[in-house]
């Protein structure tokens, strides 16, 4: 049985992730700082992500596990050094897996607004390295010229 051909931006997508290596958010920040003109990407984003999410839930659930703190700030702590144990290498598990597990502590010691921010404050360290790295992959590892040579981009 054959499906529908994938649309352009949905072999952008998996290109970025799969031939180039990057993570779910990674490719987000990437497209929407270079290719956000290219029409809407929201329909592959959101197949995209629910898929990461599914990948990344029982990890996720184990984090959370060893990250239940009352102390919204230590739960932080402790789901970033369970994501990324050694911050001068790179990540054991994407954002996505500490998004999922700091939602999962949030919704297990119902968390006030103010609380999941400070939780989400230290998470997001996470989240600024991947999109740093994603920059600086982009340049020099010259990805435009790649998707264009793969005819996915226009040169």
């Amino acid at each position: 049985m054959t499906g529908r051909p994938k649309s352009v931006r949905a072999r952008i997508y998996q290109s970025l992730r799969s031939d180039c290596g990057f993570t779910h958010h990674q490719t987000k920040f990437l497209i929407r700082n270079f290719m956000s003109d290219m029409g809407s990407w929201d329909n592959v984003l959101t197949i995209a992500h629910r898929k990461e999410k599914e990948i990344w839930e029982k990890p996720a659930e184990i984090v959370a596990a060893l990250s239940i703190k009352h102390d919204p700030v230590i739960a932080g702590r402790s789901i970033l050094s369970h994501c990324w144990p050694d911050e001068t290498k790179e990540p054991e598990a994407p954002f996505v897996c500490a998004s999922i597990a700091a939602g999962i502590v949030k919704d297990a010691l119902s968390y006030s607004d103010a609380d999941r921010r400070e939780m989400w404050r230290i998470i997001e360290r996470l989240l600024r390295h991947e999109e740093k790295t994603a920059i600086e992959a982009w340049e020099d590892r010259l990805i435009l010229k790649y998707l264009q040579i793969r005819g996915l981009m226009p040169p």
